[in-house]
């Protein structure tokens, strides 16, 4: 038969198996197939490392895309790594008799964000949505809550990544803006032309005075024209900059670039 008998096992292990048969199905030379199986081999092992001895109670083990991964990648094509996420925390039975239970998701959104970016990934509000068993929308609205209470947003893929590529330039005329700089001098710091600065502050107004009469996302989307995504970044910009300190420059903002008119709308509280 040839080989010793300890060679003779391993060439029996599934991982040989596939090597012998990447060589004859796949034209693999021997040395890609062992290169290649040793890899998928190691592979493994980080997996079934995270999904069992690693994990401790309460926790699962999460495919999450890689940091550093570029906004606008296809998700097939990213990279993933396992990450292990607590859904169960020997705190929450606490949050959830003294809060109750939108306190609990909330901070168990918080939390899963925060241990996968530090494990080096990040989640999406599809993958939190998942996770907690809600809607998207609702993972809006929980990091929206999040950044009203702690003054910044949990580190989603979409907040690290700064998916959607239109979203940056307006949002730091907005910050600009709240450290006092007027539209002009906006302008120049960051090469828009005037009006596309007017523009982006009249939009965020605008968002700004709807969400004061109480308009969902959708109603407030409808109404302004603008997109979800860019609805639900300028609301979070809003919790940010509703505290007190910085009441007088959006009062100013609010005066100045609004109201508008929005009374022949139909506003959806929901």
């Amino acid at each position: 038969m040839g080989g010793k008998a300890n060679e003779r096992l391993s060439w029996k292990e599934p991982l040989h198996s596939l090597e012998i048969e990447l060589q004859g199905e796949y034209g693999l030379s021997p040395v890609s197939s062992r290169a290649l199986v040793k890899r998928m081999g190691e592979f493994l092992d980080i997996f079934i490392g995270q999904s069992e001895g690693a994990r401790g109670p309460g926790q699962v083990c999460y495919p999450a895309v890689a940091m550093g991964e570029r906004a606008g990648k296809p998700l097939r094509y990213c990279l993933t790594v396992p990450v292990s996420l607590t859904l169960l925390h020997g705190e929450d039975a606490e949050v959830l008799h003294t809060k109750g239970s939108p306190a609990l998701r909330q901070s168990r959104l918080s939390r899963l964000c925060n241990e996968a970016w530090r494990q080096g990934a990040t989640l999406s509000h599809e993958d939190l949505s998942l996770l907690l068993g809600v809607e998207v929308s609702t993972i809006r609205r929980m990091a929206l809550a999040c950044a009203v209470e702690s003054g910044s947003r949990p580190p989603t893929r979409g907040l690290i990544a700064d998916i959607g590529p239109t979203v940056t330039h307006k949002e730091q005329v907005i910050r600009l803006f709240f450290r006092g700089l007027m539209p002009g001098q906006i302008a120049s710091r960051t090469g828009h032309s005037l009006g596309s600065v007017e523009r982006y502050l009249v939009d965020f107004a605008r968002v700004a005075e709807l969400s004061r009469r109480g308009a969902s996302e959708a109603t407030t989307a409808r109404v302004t024209g603008l997109s979800l995504g860019l609805v639900d970044r300028y609301r979070i910009l809003l919790a940010e900059y509703s505290r007190q300190e910085h009441k007088p420059v959006l009062d100013r903002l609010l005066s100045r670039f609004g109201p508008f008119d929005v009374d022949n709308e139909e506003v959806d509280h929901g």
